[in-house]
């Protein structure tokens, strides 16, 4: 038999501890692109930053969009008021990122 003494009460976890699995990713993403935002500024701003490692503009943005989608899965499976706005805030972000996609593609089709 299981000893369930060392189990923490819902009302004591916290706002962390009840989204964590989808706020992790989503932090790590937005850590991932402002540290890269970060190191090209500083290379810009001061020559003595001109040795800092540089990285492909895709990479960090791939990275950032796997831990975005990541995070989206996740929240999926987390039946927390948070997860359900975050969940909508995304299908919103996507879907404007659809229709802009399609309609720059129709302008450059029809105007260039």
């Amino acid at each position: 038999m299981k000893n369930d003494s060392s189990k923490v009460p819902e009302d004591e976890i916290g706002f962390y501890g009840m989204n964590s699995r989808w706020l992790q990713p989503l932090i790590a993403s937005i850590l991932i692109l402002a540290v890269t935002y970060l190191l090209e500024f500083m290379k810009a701003s001061d020559p003595q930053f001109a040795d800092l490692p540089s990285f492909p503009s895709w990479m960090p943005m791939a990275a950032a969009g796997v831990g975005l989608v990541m995070s989206g899965v996740f929240a999926i499976f987390t039946d927390t008021l948070a997860a359900k706005l975050y969940r909508w805030l995304l299908m919103g972000l996507m879907t404007a990122a659809f229709w802009i996609a399609i309609i720059k593609l129709a302008y450059t089709l029809l105007f260039s």
